[in-house]
């Protein structure tokens, strides 16, 4: 047996291990490649706005609120995290509450206080 048919039959028995090491492997080098060129770059303040999860938003926009407290000035940060915060919110509530398909429901069936 030579070195190549050595190789090729060890390579059949873990092949599974190989593929996962491989792919494991692959990630860490891009994830490191990405972190070599992207360590000194900076995002803007809007792309950090639609990247940002709710709860650091949440964090951002509470200091701007204390400062704004202190001193009386409401910065244009603070509108706009709490601008993308309300859009946000009114998606999600959008999603959890759909329209009513229904055609025979009126609206004003639903707000009536007395029931007959």
């Amino acid at each position: 047996m030579n070195f190549f048919e050595k190789i090729k039959c060890w390579f059949d028995k873990n092949k599974k291990s190989v593929l996962i090491g491989g792919t494991i492997v692959l990630s860490i080098v891009g994830t490191g490649v990405g972190y070599v060129l992207c360590k000194n770059s900076k995002i803007s303040f809007s792309d950090w706005l639609k990247i940002a999860s709710k709860e650091e938003l949440d964090e951002a926009y509470e200091k701007l609120r204390l400062t704004f407290c202190k001193t009386g000035i409401r910065t244009k940060d603070m509108e706009k995290i709490g601008q993308e915060l309300g859009e946000r919110g009114a998606k999600e509530w959008f999603a959890k509450h759909p329209k009513n398909t229904n055609p025979n429901f009126r609206w004003t069936d639903a707000n009536r206080w007395d029931r007959d």
